[in-house]
């Protein structure tokens, strides 16, 4: 509750200050920019499973992807900018639509601009269903200030809370707090970038069972190059999670360190048209059975966009 009162002042602050740069501005400089794509593919999936489920099939299916995203980015001056996208996501599997999953995702972000820092608001609701049965509603509220310096280096510092609402399983229904660093270093070109995120989590759940904390580290590295009217870029990620589950009286401890590698490459054929490629490889060490697992992903697409 707090920390969505804070987002709620934060936004009135800003919109505050909006309307006082507004009064004050004699010329506007108002662009809009509204972009989307749609992309279907191929997947392949080792070991199915639903991550907030901890149930690992050991099965493994083919099967499509569907995702779109319509996105719209405003400045109605040149401190302000505000961000609106929705994305929507489905993936079907042969033989095991009991993991047949379909995502909407809404968001909003809105920014100023200062003299020496960035300061914003952003707001995140996602609804999922799990076999064709509505699964998971998650809302997530974030607060931030950003820095770039040199036009080469980036850093932001957010707090974010997330409330998971499970449909069916209540005792999975969850409050999330996460307090989140991430720099950036780009290359003089502009064109390719590496980026260090380090992020501390506590989420406490209906039961506590469920209750754990830990800490998040995420590296990447990206690059683009361009040949003639393509482009590639190629992205190389990695990310390592500790979850320390609560310690109960009648039950053992659960400990979960999960490791992740992920390329991903976006092959840029024109203005409109595009391949992607993406490979990657999970592993989560787990105390819990159903938790311990390994898991490969590979899955080809093509992108329309505008």
């Amino acid at each position: 509750m707090m920390m969505k009162t804070l987002n709620y002042l934060m936004c009135l602050a800003l919109a505050s200050l909006f309307g006082t740069v507004q009064a004050g501005t004699t010329e506007m400089s108002q662009q809009t920019k509204v972009t989307g794509y749609l992309s279907y593919g191929q997947s392949y999936n080792s070991n199915l499973k639903t991550a907030e489920l901890d149930n690992a099939s050991g099965r493994s299916a083919s099967g499509q992807k569907l995702e779109a995203q319509l996105a719209a980015r405003w400045m109605p001056v040149q401190q302000w900018t505000l961000d609106l996208s929705y994305t929507h996501q489905q993936n079907k599997w042969q033989d095991n639509s009991d993991f047949n999953t379909s995502l909407g995702l809404w968001s909003a972000d809105v920014s100023y601009q200062a003299s020496w820092l960035t300061l914003g608001s952003s707001y995140h609701k996602a609804d999922a269903s799990l076999a064709s049965e509505d699964f998971l509603a998650l809302e997530q509220y974030s607060l931030y200030l950003a820095k770039l310096w040199q036009q080469r280096y980036y850093w932001r510092l957010s707090l974010n809370q997330a409330d998971k609402d499970f449909k069916v399983l209540n005792d999975r229904d969850a409050k999330q707090q996460q307090l989140r660093s991430d720099f950036f270093a780009f290359s003089t070109d502009q064109l390719g970038f590496v980026q260090f995120g380090l992020a501390y989590q506590d989420e406490q759940s209906r039961s506590e069972l469920f209750d754990f904390q830990g800490p998040l580290v995420q590296l990447k590295a990206s690059q683009l190059w361009r040949r003639g009217t393509q482009e590639h870029k190629v992205q190389l990620g990695w990310q390592w999670q500790h979850k320390d589950y609560q310690i109960l009286a009648d039950a053992e401890k659960r400990d979960d360190r999960i490791h992740s590698w992920q390329l991903n490459w976006l092959w840029q054929l024109n203005t409109y048209l595009a391949l992607t490629t993406q490979l990657e490889h999970q592993n989560s060490a787990s105390s819990l059975a159903s938790a311990d697992y390994s898991q490969n992903l590979l899955g080809m697409a093509v992108r329309v966009s505008f």
